[in-house]
């Protein structure tokens, strides 16, 4: 623990406030304002002087080096500029990012000189270029529309997709130093990339741990490592390169001092260029850096000084990292284990042992400090987070030191000995297994709402039970119970539907007191949609568990989300359609949930939450075809309200329907199949069910044209109200017995992309 004096840390906090004032002030000052400011202060002296210098310098670098304005998504443009981070690999594409030198799109042209990036995606089939070249690309900028729901999701960044190699143009090669960093990535990439190894856990873990690519582990495992709050152990930090000098001290140990210090930063140099520059990774190296100067000069190194000095050097080069959720989490936990930390333990030793207290107080001063970050970024907490990190770093020591050792040594010995010591990091991956397979509990992650305000008032809390005393614990405990005094059922009596926006894909939530159901879920690829959007949804209504699940069909598009969602809380029943496939998301819904999954037919009729549900289709045959015609569709009858919802049954599907139980369909409100594909809501189905609402679930960008136009004039024709989650948001209903529909669009108006 750190508590020496850190005379930077004052000055490096202020510089640091005024550039994030610059950043999120709607209305920055100019340069002259910003230079006369920081003039005054220097002309003062003293503290107050200094602090004002310093906040002054922070917006005139910001000034200098913020991004530009870049135009709207739709438009098409071309963009110059140099590749400045490693390529990822994501579903279909290549992700990279530009440091933009020119944009030009009609209509406009923009100047960056490097200060703006700029997310850009390859086709999978083209070949990325190199870190560092100077390129030019063409193509539509394109951006994540998010969720608008009551709780909404933030659009995604603007992206430039780039479909074909004719958009895309290699104008200059590589740098000296990103060749070398493209070199030693090969190399460090080599032992990984062998025949035969990919497929071995022990090997995902090592990766993941050497090189930064979390994506190595598989959703299952990266999922029980966020919603444990143990995320960190396996992203490139501080405690990665600690141990990468660590080893190269204890390598290089018959040196002399100085070739000893040159050999351990020059190590720490070359692990940064072969995992990229990632903030915690830029954080982490420049402290050691500094921390080797010092030593070099035979100084005490000062952690919390090169904390100050860091954040000063990270920021002054791209003052919009202050925006970069990374940057925040590492800078905050890192200030939180130097600043928080040594008090905390001072006051727990002796009534905890000291072995214990030190690592208990670190653990929770990390998280406490980094709340406010973290609960604004992903929306949730983890309460046991601080035990499973205390339980966790002796396994990270050995798993990162055996992923370290064995990288090395698979680059030294022939290929046979290196494929026997990969058996030896299996064991290592074990304990994710049993992280995965944690029943979900609130104690384990839970949905926070609020934002950054909100995990502010958390972490405050958390560090007045820290702090110990009496009437302040008292303080926390009642502040905590308030601050979760909103979440709560409905009213008893009062029915609830809610066709959640989750893209391209179906959700709805039926909800009767605390009880609910769950038709569909969603899915999107590489984004945790029951974590990030069901989750809070049920958390805010007083859910903490699902009476019912049901699954119309098995495609991602439903399924995914409930299998995410299934590790966040306590599932009781699953029913999917007779004959559905048995994919790998339903055995997740089949091992979460407490009867397995059930397979009704049409006549059955059951009660579950308040709701008279009956099932319509399909029959103990299911109709031939593939699995949208499948869908199970289920008549959802309460307070004298009947909601039908057919699933992606397409044309044909309906019309078997119809002719199984035409006389049955009849339903004030209509969950429109397929999200509005042309081929369905045929006549003869609109013509049974007479609905005098309709609801459609399609993305705001979807390329599929859902809702289709021939769909939309035959609700039209019967009369019906059509809402829409692509151009609503959310949709909530309610209602009593006998009562009228209560309409609710907390997500409208959204903001539509510009037509093409």
């Amino acid at each position: 623990m750190d508590s020496s004096p850190a005379p930077a840390v004052l000055p490096a906090c202020a510089f640091a406030a005024g550039i994030a004032a610059h950043v999120l002030l709607v209305r920055p000052a100019s340069v002259a304002q910003a230079a006369l400011l920081a003039a005054l202060g220097l002309c003062l002296g003293h503290r107050a002087g200094l602090v004002l210098a310093c906040a002054a310098t922070g917006a005139l670098v910001a000034l200098l080096g913020s991004p530009v304005a870049l135009p709207a998504a739709g438009a098409v443009a071309e963009a110059t500029g140099s590749v400045c981070e490693p390529w990822s690999e994501r579903p279909g594409t290549w992700s990279g990012t530009l440091c933009l030198e020119r944009l030009r799109w009609r209509g406009g042209l923009v100047v960056a000189r490097g200060r703006t990036r700029l997310r850009v995606e390859l086709a999978r089939s083209l070949a990325p270029p190199p870190w560092g070249a100077g390129v030019r690309v063409r193509g539509p900028l394109v951006r994540s529309p998010g969720y608008a729901n009551e709780r909404t999701g933030p659009p995604g960044p603007l992206r430039l997709r780039v479909k074909s190699a004719r958009f895309l143009e290699l104008e200059r090669p590589p740098g000296p130093v990103a060749r070398l960093a493209a070199r030693v990535r090969a190399v460090a990439r080599r032992p990984f990339e062998a025949p035969g190894r990919t497929a071995r856990p022990g090997l995902a873990l090592a990766r993941a741990l050497v090189l930064g690519e979390a994506g190595a582990l598989g959703e299952s495992w990266q999922r029980a490592l966020r919603r444990c709050g143990l995320a960190h152990l396996v992203a490139v930090s501080g405690f990665n390169v600690s141990l990468v000098a660590l080893l190269a001290g204890a390598a290089g140990a018959w040196l002399p001092r100085p070739a000893r210090l040159a050999a351990v930063a020059c190590s720490v140099a070359l692990y940064v260029l072969a995992v990229g520059p990632a903030p915690s990774v830029l954080r982490a190296s420049l402290m050691s850096l500094l921390a080797l100067g010092g030593l070099a000069l035979r100084r005490v190194p000062r952690a919390r000084q090169g904390l100050a000095l860091a954040l000063v050097a990270c920021l002054a080069l791209a003052p919009d990292l202050c925006l970069d959720p990374g940057f925040q989490l590492s800078f905050s936990a890192t200030a939180g284990l130097l600043g928080l930390a040594p008090r905390w333990a001072g006051r727990w030793i002796g009534v905890l042992p000291k072995a214990i207290a030190l690592p208990v107080a670190a653990s929770l001063a990390a998280q406490a400090a980094a709340l406010p970050w973290s609960v604004a970024a992903f929306g949730d907490w983890a309460p046991l987070a601080p035990l499973f990190n205390l339980a966790a770093g002796p396994w990270a020591v050995a798993a990162l030191a055996g992923s370290l050792a064995w990288t090395i040594l698979a680059l030294l010995v022939p290929s046979g000995v290196a494929d026997l010591a990969a058996r030896a990091l299996d064991p290592l991956a074990l304990p994710l297994d049993a992280l995965a397979a944690l029943p979900p509990s609130p104690l384990v992650a839970t949905a926070w709402p609020g934002g950054w305000a909100s995990g502010l008032a958390l972490a405050l809390l958390l560090a007045a039970l820290a702090e110990g005393g009496r009437w302040r614990r008292a303080a926390a405990l009642a502040l905590l119970a308030a601050a979760t005094s909103g979440h709560g059922p409905r009213p008893g009596g009062e029915f609830e539907a809610v066709f959640v926006d989750v893209g391209q894909g179906d959700a709805t939530l039926l909800t009767q007191g605390g009880e609910a159901i769950l038709i569909d879920g969603g899915g999107a690829p590489g984004y945790d949609l029951g974590g990030r959007v069901l989750h809070p949804l049920l958390v805010d209504r007083g859910i903490a568990r699902l009476r019912l699940v049901v699954l119309s069909h098995t495609d991602r598009d439903h399924c995914q989300g409930l299998a995410d969602l299934a590790v966040h809380l306590p599932i009781q029943e699953v029913w999917a359609p007779a004959g559905a496939p048995g994919t790998a998301c339903l055995a997740i819904l089949g091992q979460r949930s407490r009867t397995g999954v059930r397979r009704p037919v049409a006549g059955q009729r059951f009660e579950r939450a308040g709701f008279s549900l009956e099932v319509l289709y399909p029959g103990t045959a299911p109709f031939p075809g593939g699995d949208n015609r499948s869908s199970l569709v289920l008549l959802a009858s309460a307070g004298g309200r009947r909601l039908l919802f057919t699933g992606d049954l397409d044309g044909a599907g309906e019309e078997a329907l119809v002719r199984l139980a035409r006389d049955r369909l009849a339903a004030d409100l209509l969950k429109v199949a397929h999200h509005g594909s042309a081929g369905s809501s045929t006549s003869a189905l609109l013509a049974a069910v007479r609905p005098r609402l309709a609801v459609v679930s399609a993305g705001s960008t979807n390329p599929f044209g859902h809702p289709a136009a021939p769909a939309l004039e035959r609700l039209i024709e019967r009369r019906a109200r059509v809402l829409r989650t692509d151009r609503d948001g959310e949709v909530v209903l309610r209602w009593r017995a006998a009562g009228p529909w209560r309409l609710r669009l907390p997500g409208s108006p959204r903001e539509l992309p510009p037509a093409r």
